[in-house]
């Protein structure tokens, strides 16, 4: 279950690599461990981690492997994942991140950051400054949403909330009913609407939004061009719904968004409203 990065950009900075795959659910991994310290960022699906917290990785995510020997990897739903790994130098990485949490939540925001800065990094004409310097705001973004650290072992509470935003990863373009939910939390979907905002600061609708979103961007990545189909695809109702809910989330049109990612060159000016 080791995955096979592809280097994207890399320098005495730091380095950038991408992985995606379309594999089924696995259970957990052998135990992993010895890689450089890194951060991974999501693009598509989700993926567990076991280590000393147990936590699931989505792309409203930021997951700090600090060089931790021992950790466990698995797949919680079908569909593979995609994600981009920063590995920065010794310095940075310790100056940037030293003190954060092993898993940082982000906002819409800062996930279509690091879209950004994965289109730019990938880019034939990437310029080596604009990479380095957008990364390490993007770095210090993600160090300016640390809070509380991770508990060493996560509690009933997390747990349920982790295989919630599984089940919702799986299929967020589906009109799930919160009993479904709460059915695969293991929980009634009273206790789940309590904890699932204490734990991710958003509903369960709200949270499925964003997957929504973000399962859109990554197809508008991938060069979707039919916005009526995506909308459709994505558990939007219609396409007016679609671009009302980029323009309140991202603060910009899905046109526009699709735009940025692959025009490189104007993506570090790019300004986001807020997130939801």
């Amino acid at each position: 279950m080791t995955a096979a990065y592809r280097t994207l950009f890399q320098s005495e900075l730091l380095a950038i690599d991408e992985h995606s795959c379309r594999a089924c659910r696995s259970d957990w991994s052998r135990e992993l461990g010895g890689e450089p310290a890194s951060i991974l960022f999501v693009r598509r699906g989700c993926f567990g981690v076991r280590g000393r917290i147990e936590v699931v990785a989505d792309p409203f995510s930021a997951l700090i492997y600090d060089g931790d020997p021992g950790y466990r990897l698995r797949r919680p739903v079908d569909g593979g994942d995609a994600i981009t790994r920063i590995t920065p130098s010794a310095a940075l990485m310790q100056e940037a991140l030293g003190k954060t949490p092993i898993h940082v939540p982000v906002t819409p925001s800062i996930h279509l950051r690091h879209l950004r800065l994965y289109a730019q990094a990938g880019a034939a004409n990437a310029d080596r400054l604009d990479v380095e310097e957008a990364a390490v705001e993007l770095l210090h973004a993600v160090a300016g949403l640390t809070g509380v650290p991770d508990e060493p072992r996560p509690g009933p509470a997390r747990r349920r909330v982790a295989e919630a935003r599984a089940f919702l990863a799986a299929s967020p373009e589906l009109d799930h009913r919160l009993s479904d939910v709460a059915r695969a939390a293991g929980c009634s979907p009273f206790h789940l609407a309590r904890i699932f905002r204490e734990e991710t600061g958003a509903s369960v609708r709200a949270y499925r939004l964003r997957l929504r979103l973000a399962a859109a961007v990554d197809q508008l990545a991938e060069g979707a061009h039919d916005l009526t189909t995506l909308a459709m695809d994505t558990g939007f109702s219609h396409h007016s719904h679609m671009t009302s809910a980029f323009q309140k989330v991202l603060g910009a049109s899905p046109s526009a968004v699709r735009e940025s990612l692959g025009r490189s060159s104007t993506f570090l000016k790019a300004r986001l409203r807020p997130a939801a």
